[in-house]
């Protein structure tokens, strides 16, 4: 049980997880590990524990029937809550992989979404795509899907991937309603996408995706998101050797931000 409970813990897991994941003594946990050390199945460095080799830990993994998994899984997702709460940074990612091995796909998407979303936070992008992609694969429900996707467009468009950007963002707004609350969403779908664009210096593209949000922050104003969009205007003027224009919008938005910072001192 122990040995079977640290497997899905991952190759080199947290020894101090076990006692609340098996529901067993801390002397038992104890002595299953020290048995593991003596059958040469564990190694231990600087107090960690892991399997020696990955393919031991696959088979001891592998010996698990379906129901037992789930179970041993579940318990494990719970020990893992508790002694990390806000699963932050790896964790996160150990909780969506007990969270699939539990049978919970939904809950595992996610654990993956804010996965995504801290490592986009942190800059390290191809870790948010590669989260947030996993993410939306498991999501079912519209909306959580779409929160992922939204985060991965951003995740992609940082990291100068366009066209997959493009292609995923193009897909989120066509799932969106005309106007309403949905129009700041397409608003601030079509306002990455542009950024994209102004990355992979595709400029009557970003030109497009800039206008679109004009025209939908006419209709329902939002001060941050109208500034970005006036950031991003100007820099493909100056990259179409427009400076004048280019100055305008600069004034406007420095402008934009003052007005912004007085209210929120008023």
């Amino acid at each position: 049980l122990v040995l079977h409970t640290a497997a899905l813990l991952g190759r080199q897991f947290d020894w101090r997880l076990l006692p609340q994941a098996t529901g067993l003594p801390a002397d038992t946990v104890a002595a299953a590990l020290e048995h593991g050390m003596r059958v040469q199945l564990l190694a231990m460095d600087d107090g960690t524990f892991r399997f020696r080799h990955m393919l031991t830990r696959e088979a001891v993994t592998a010996g698990l029937l379906p129901p037992r998994r789930v179970a041993l899984a579940a318990r494990a997702l719970a020990a893992l809550e508790a002694a990390q709460p806000g699963l932050p940074g790896a964790a996160g990612d150990l909780a969506a992989e007990l969270a699939i091995q539990a049978g919970e796909p939904g809950r595992a998407g996610v654990l993956l979404t804010e996965s995504g979303r801290s490592a986009l936070g942190r800059g390290a992008l191809a870790t948010a795509a590669s989260a947030l992609r996993h993410a939306a694969d498991l999501l079912t429900d519209p909306h959580l899907r779409a929160e992922a996707e939204t985060l991965l467009v951003e995740a992609l468009a940082l990291a100068g991937q366009v066209d997959e950007a493009m292609r995923i963002g193009d897909r989120l707004i066509a799932q969106l309603t005309p106007g309403g609350t949905d129009a700041i969403r397409r608003a601030g779908i079509h306002l990455k996408l542009a950024h994209a664009a102004v990355d992979g210096t595709r400029w009557t593209t970003a030109r497009r995706h800039i206008g679109i949000v004009r025209d939908l922050l006419a209709a329902a104003p939002e001060p941050g998101l109208a500034a970005q969009a006036a950031v991003l205007d100007a820099e493909v003027a100056v990259a179409s050797d427009e400076p004048g224009r280019a100055r305008v919008l600069a004034d406007w938005t420095a402008a934009a931000v003052f007005r912004r910072d007085v209210a929120e001192l008023s």
